[in-house]
């Protein structure tokens, strides 16, 4: 087509595409030479003297308007960024980042590693994973934090002085502690003497039942003790005898001492 009817048909064609990028090559063909020139998003289009001029404000091409021309139209969606990363990459990572289209929907998602979890993104959102449409560029960073376990420590029937014993640390009635993994009963060592302990953990209270032993002694030895009674008449001759033998049980009581006590 004739370089001086195109003009028209160019400014046309940018106002339509003015939301997209556009990609423009023109050809001109004589019997000497082939030009090819590419434009950007809105070109300024110059008509002066006979000659078509086209330029982008970095370089500029100038056809006569009587040239034969070759003209390509490319329209492309606008792209944009979305940059995503993690705050502390020891805890969690992210996903979801690059380039889209315009309107193009962005899913992006924050996944925390083991003892760790997902907290916010940087605009305060807490969706995870992230949805939205892109519609300009984008930088978006994820927090995580240590995951902790609060507990209460609570006694029933126990010692004044009772305590137990956790990973190492003690804790009496009423304590309250932050741990960073989940307890279970066996993590609890309590022990008293003169008592037996029952631990249950339930909505992150640890309840510990003391119950008191037998008379509250411990058994620690065990014996045998026998008793004879012999019969004699009046001439002090035997007449009968008669053997009676007695459990007997060493027992240590709860101020440390010990003492016989008859079992049967």
């Amino acid at each position: 087509m004739k370089a001086k009817y195109i003009l028209l048909f160019l400014a046309l064609l940018i106002c339509m595409v003015e939301a997209h990028a556009l990609n423009i090559t023109v050809e001109a063909r004589s019997s000497s030479k082939t030009v090819e020139y590419a434009l950007e998003l809105n070109p300024k289009l110059i008509i002066s003297e006979g000659n078509l001029t086209f330029t982008d404000n970095k370089a500029t091409t100038t056809f006569s308007t009587n040239e034969r021309l070759v003209l390509r139209i490319k329209g492309q969606n606008k792209e944009y960024t979305i940059t995503v990363t993690s705050a502390n990459t020891t805890m969690g990572t992210v996903s979801g980042g690059g380039t889209y289209e315009e309107g193009k929907t962005v899913t992006l998602t924050a996944t925390p590693k083991s003892g760790y979890r997902f907290v916010k993104w940087s605009d305060g959102s807490t969706a995870n994973p992230y949805t939205f449409k892109a519609t300009k560029n984008v930088t978006l960073t994820a927090s995580f934090e240590a995951i902790t376990y609060d507990y209460t420590v609570k006694f029933v029937n126990a010692p004044k002085d009772a305590k137990v014993t956790i990973d190492g640390k003690s804790y009496a009635d009423g304590a309250k502690f932050t741990t960073k993994k989940q307890l279970q009963a066996s993590d609890v060592k309590a022990t008293y003497a003169g008592y037996t302990t029952n631990v249950k953990i339930q909505n992150y209270v640890i309840t510990v039942t003391y119950t008191k032993t037998t008379d509250g002694v411990e058994s620690v030895a065990a014996d045998d003790e026998a008793e004879t009674a012999v019969n004699y008449d009046l001439t002090g001759r035997k007449v009968s005898q008669k053997t009676k033998v007695r459990g007997i049980n060493l027992q240590k009581m709860n101020d440390g001492t010990t003492k016989k006590v008859l079992t049967r």
